[in-house]
């Protein structure tokens, strides 16, 4: 769902592909690169079961956002809403080109891995790939004008480029805690920090990282936060689809 740069020795960017046969792979610990993660977005409705929203707040930051609708969706709304990702350093040619040579790849690796998730919300694995071509087509169609008028920025969750509070909620969805062999413990504190400093409450999901187990993460960064003087709860989510991912993170000053 988005493109990161990693603060190791050398700059990597990964595309996040939850819906991919990932448990049988193995990564090096300097994070992943450009070939093995692809493209996915999500829409808004994906984003008010994942973060058990009932509305939005005058302000919202989606960070590490990739090609999700959420954006567009939430502004034809009336809402006000800045998406953050290093993806959008790229061109909109670039995504749309990696999106269309990754989508046969991904529809097989969903196939391949179908008891690896729930299908609830989806009825088949052809329904989520529409559903997520679509909502990636909606963003594409959104992306220039959006970027112009400062709806996509650019930029690393380690240093976010805006002012202290400047939003009501900050969300991050399918990259902390997920990553967690890819992405440790500091790296995890300092992104939370940064969307604290800029946002009254964060809210992460999933919490289970890419074999379906507990971030090994999770606990010492909830201890963290409470020893900073935040209030971080688990709150249950309605979002059923990778197994064991039944709570979201909801971080508050």
């Amino acid at each position: 769902m988005f493109v990161i740069h990693f603060k190791y020795p050398s700059k990597y960017l990964i595309f996040q592909c939850l819906e991919q046969n990932q448990k049988r792979r193995k990564h090096k610990n300097m994070g992943l690169k450009l070939k093995d993660l692809r493209p996915w977005g999500r829409n808004l409705k994906e984003y008010y079961k994942m973060f058990n929203l009932k509305t939005l707040p005058d302000r919202v930051l989606d960070v590490a956002s990739g090609p999700a609708a959420f954006n567009f969706q939430a502004r034809l709304l009336g809402y006000k809403v800045t998406s953050l990702d290093p993806i959008y350093d790229l061109k909109k040619s670039e995504i749309e080109q990696s999106i269309a040579q990754s989508q046969e790849e991904i529809g097989k690796g969903i196939r391949d891995s179908q008891d690896e998730f729930i299908w609830e919300q989806y009825p088949s694995p052809e329904a989520l790939i529409h559903t997520r071509l679509q909502a990636m087509g909606e963003f594409l169609k959104d992306f220039e004008e959006g970027k112009k008028e400062g709806h996509y920025v650019a930029g690393s969750a380690l240093s976010l480029p805006f002012t202290d509070h400047s939003f009501g909620l900050c969300l991050s969805s399918h990259f902390l805690f997920l990553y967690s062999e890819q992405l440790d413990f500091d790296f995890h504190t300092k992104a939370i920090a940064e969307m604290m400093r800029v946002a009254k409450e964060t809210r992460i999901y999933p919490l289970i990282d890419l074999v379906g187990k507990q971030s090994r993460h999770l606990d010492k960064v909830i201890i963290h936060l409470k020893a900073q003087g935040f209030k971080a709860e688990l709150k249950p989510t309605d979002y059923r689809f990778q197994r064991g991912a039944t709570e979201y993170l909801s971080i508050s000053h």
